[in-house]
């Protein structure tokens, strides 16, 4: 089975894919990990460059080359029954990619709390110079940043609420404790 990990960037997904994976002993994929790879650029400058509309048809791209690569290990003779897959935080925007998944039964959203994952999205910012691209350009300071941030949240929570088959949220857990609650509700 091909468990789906869904929510904002910075909520947590790829730590608690990567626990989830080791503890199913299960492939893991982080699908910008995977685009950056295949276009040799950041998520960052891949917005940039292909601009949103293109981007999202990269994006649906990749998911497909993953899923297809993943299905092709769950052959009769593959010993591999379990694959984890992190989604990009920008899934909620991309209407074939919501599609897409709709087929899968184990989407699963890390929840975490909008000023948490604001915290963390500040924070890089400090460290790297900039904001996220999903937030837009020309941010004129933290509490535009923040702004734009939390209308982006009410729009994306919706949808990836509508499309989890559970919800976790994390707090005050590990990403190894949030894999092992994750384990028990499947």
């Amino acid at each position: 089975m091909i468990i789906f990990l869904i929510g904002m960037s910075r909520a947590g997904k790829t730590e608690t894919g990567r626990a989830l994976s080791k503890k199913l002993k299960a492939p893991f994929v982080d699908t910008d990990s995977y685009m950056e790879e295949i276009y040799g650029k950041t998520i960052r400058e891949l917005y940039q460059v292909f601009g949103e509309k293109k981007f999202r048809l990269k994006e649906f791209e990749c998911l497909n080359k993953i899923i297809e690569k993943i299905i092709e290990k769950f052959s009769p003779c593959s010993s591999e029954k379990n694959a984890i897959i992190s989604t990009g935080g920008g899934y909620a925007e991309n209407e074939a990619i919501i599609k897409k998944l709709k087929d899968f039964p184990r989407i699963i959203l890390i929840d975490t709390a909008p000023a948490e994952i604001f915290y963390r999205i500040k924070t890089a910012a400090h460290k790297e110079g900039f904001y996220p691209a999903f937030l837009g350009e020309n941010i004129k300071n933290e509490k535009d940043a923040e702004d734009r941030f939390f209308s982006i949240y009410e729009r994306r929570i919706k949808i990836y609420k509508a499309l989890a088959s559970f919800s976790i949220n994390p707090k005050g857990l590990s990403p190894d404790e949030t894999a092992d609650k994750i384990i028990s509700s499947l």
